[in-house]
């Protein structure tokens, strides 16, 4: 061979003969190969059985030193490349594609399909084809048409798992058993086995499973068992995709995830709220829309997409003229309406940003404020509906010109008796509700800075209710009954709103 290849500048016939060597070589090693290759695959299947990830493992390592090997031997008798040569590796890498593809396009198991990624991609791409990238040419090229099928399966799979399990899932009695399923574990303080990421049908194994034992105590809404199971499967679901697919993909799929999950949750609230209390819905709500924002946080992505959509307003309004016209359509000027519907009826192209990371914090923000403005309004609703009358009073009093205080003083619900009645059961209320009501946030929730940021806006509601009251009060009764009314100081009203 090497006389050959010296000879070919000189003689064309050296070409040709070096050529048919080459071909020669390779069908020979073909005959050789391929059907050594097909019973390998064959040994391999009956080894592996259903053990799809180990089999691909075998079978890629396998074809890949064989690749290694031809191209090592193919060069010990020739010096120039062929693509005869590449030809034979495509082949035989091709035995195994055969036998796989209808494996990967019949797996239903993310974590399966995801396991499969990580071994084409990172295994055999980017630890066996980058390093060695003229041996494994024909190898790498085969894998990646393996991976692209994976991958498209995959997503497949995601938003199959998305339509049936986040969108379509139907919550069991103990799903919504809150707070009851906090209280106990709370109580037992037991080991409790974390959901691994073979936590639903879909995923499948046992090897991510452990055992944690709190050091101390574990606060209940910091065990993920707790989580509510849409709020864990999206999470897992985002988990299995983000290292496996495009960017551009992950953010799609992801963004739809986040969407049904959200409105799983809400319809999860209202249930909650009608068979247990407005209060435990709230902070159900609050809890996971919590939890879906931090772990959006270990994705380093852009959780936002552009929809792209049809505006039919012009049509709309072309169509409403064309009618209003109608004189004018079987007219030969430019004025004909017919034409004038065809010019401006053409709907428009519109582009909607969609950012999931803002719509999560948008619910998160509205659900905090339905909360506080429920526990005000329900803490101080006695002071309130008063304030509400007098000032009704008041107003009377003011356009009819006689003295608002003395016409105050002579309405029943008014007298000083009654408005420390008020005061008293407003007091009552803080005593009685806000200890319950810190106890069921810090239940929930298990965060200081969360339930401080919670906690103090309403606070500050309840104080300046009170101020406002002692300020009517003072403005319309005399010392006496101020002393009888008895306003709580600000001193008196914060230590009450203590835990």
């Amino acid at each position: 061979m090497k006389e050959i290849e010296q000879r070919l500048d000189k003689y064309p016939d050296a070409q040709v003969l070096l050529k048919d060597c080459q071909r020669c070589y390779i069908a020979q090693r073909g005959q050789l190969l391929l059907p050594k290759v097909a019973t390998s695959i064959e040994a391999f299947q009956r080894q592996h059985g259903t053990d799809t990830c180990n089999m691909v493992r075998s079978g890629c390592n396998y074809l890949c030193r064989l690749c290694q090997s031809e191209h090592q031997l193919y060069f010990h008798f020739f010096t120039l490349p062929s693509m005869e040569l590449n030809g034979l590796l495509e082949s035989l890498c091709f035995s195994l594609y055969d036998v796989l593809r209808p494996i990967i396009i019949k797996i239903n198991h993310l974590e399966t399909l995801a396991e499969l990624c990580s071994i084409l991609n990172t295994e055999m791409l980017e630890e066996q084809v980058k390093l060695k990238e003229d041996e494994l040419a024909s190898f790498g090229t085969i894998i990646t048409q393996m991976l692209q099928d994976v991958q498209q399966r995959l997503v497949y799979r995601a938003q199959k798992f998305i339509d049936s399990d986040i969108r379509g899932y139907a919550p069991a009695a103990g799903d919504l058993a809150y707070p009851e399923k906090l209280i106990l574990t709370e109580e037992l303080n037991i080991p409790v086995e974390l959901a691994s990421d073979n936590d639903d049908s879909v995923f499948e194994g046992d090897a991510n499973r452990q055992r944690v034992v709190p050091p101390k105590k574990v606060a209940a809404a910091d065990i993920h068992a707790m989580w509510y199971p849409t709020v864990r499967r999206s999470i897992l679901c985002m988990s299995k995709l983000y290292r496996c697919i495009e960017k551009s993909i992950f953010e799609g799929i992801a963004q739809e995830a986040l969407f049904q999950c959200v409105v799983s949750l809400k319809t999860a609230a209202q249930t909650i709220q009608r068979n247990r209390t407005r209060l435990d819905g709230e902070l159900f709500l609050i809890k996971h829309l919590l939890i879906l924002r931090e772990e959006m946080g270990a994705f380093k992505v852009e959780f936002s997409i552009t929809e792209i959509g049809l505006d039919f307003s012009r049509t709309r309004n072309a169509a409403y003229e064309l009618l209003k016209k109608r004189s004018k359509i079987f007219s030969l000027g430019s004025n004909n309406s017919f034409l004038e519907f065809f010019l401006q009826g053409a709907p428009e192209l519109t582009a909607n940003q969609v950012d999931s990371r803002k719509e999560v914090d948008a619910h998160l923000k509205r659900a905090c404020e339905q909360y506080i403005n429920h526990i005000s309004s329900e803490l101080i609703n006695p002071i309130k509906d008063f304030l509400s009358k007098a000032e009704v009073v008041l107003e009377v009093a003011t356009k009819s010109g006689n003295a608002a205080d003395v016409l105050l003083r002579q309405q029943p619900f008014a007298e000083p008796a009654k408005v420390h009645e008020v005061v008293t059961n407003t007091n009552r209320l803080l005593r009685n509700k806000v200890p319950a009501m810190l106890k069921s946030m810090t239940l929930y929730l298990a965060n200081e800075d969360t339930e401080h940021i919670l906690f103090r806006p309403i606070k500050a509601t309840v104080t300046q209710t009170f101020s406002g009251l002692e300020q009517f009060v003072t403005k319309n009764y005399s010392p006496e009954d101020q002393q009888i009314i008895a306003v709580p100081t600000p001193e008196q009203v914060s230590l009450m709103l203590t835990k």
